[in-house]
């Protein structure tokens, strides 16, 4: 089915005054010699700001580059969805993603590990997403949260073999 031009023209993307009318925004993943990331694209949840552009609502498990807050340009494709096309301003929040070790020192079931890790994430003042992978979470640490005691906290995890972890966009200058 042919998308009519004014559907493909970002500046016809209103600006949302509700705070529930969210739109998808879609992200092509570059995938390695070992099939990671488990997918080609992935969507996160976005507010139009008007003329193509969007504010990010969620914190992303495999794009990089991006971070909760972050305003993007999208533009329509002809499958109907709104694909990104780059960053436009940076939020400043930065984003992290940890996956449990399955195999582990630490005995208990991944879901009250998860648990912990999410608990001491919060007492730092960051925020936490489960994926729709059971071990895998995607942390974001906003503008005004020091980074460094989550660092210490995550490299200890990644030292005692509890988890490994991955910085997929880092905002903060420490």
């Amino acid at each position: 089915m042919k998308v009519p031009k004014r559907l493909k023209d970002p500046s016809n993307l209103r600006a949302s005054s509700h705070p529930n009318d969210r739109v998808r925004i879609f992200f092509k993943l570059q995938q390695d010699e070992d099939g990671y990331p488990p997918a080609v694209t992935e969507s996160l949840w976005a507010i139009s700001l008007g003329e193509g552009r969007f504010r990010l609502e969620n914190t992303p498990f495999f794009v990089t580059g991006v971070s909760h807050s972050d305003v993007v340009r999208a533009h329509r494709g002809d499958d109907r969805r709104l694909w990104f096309d780059e960053l436009a301003e940076a939020s400043g929040h930065s984003t992290v993603r940890v996956v449990i070790c399955e195999n582990s020192p630490d005995t208990r079931p991944i879901k009250k590990r998860m648990q912990a890790l999410q608990e001491s994430v919060a007492r730092l003042g960051c925020s936490f997403e489960s994926s729709h992978l059971p071990n895998l979470v995607s942390i974001d640490i906003p503008p005004d949260v020091p980074l460094g005691p989550l660092t210490a906290l995550l490299e200890a995890g990644h030292q005692g073999e509890l988890w490994d972890y991955e910085e997929a966009a880092i905002a903060h200058t420490q």
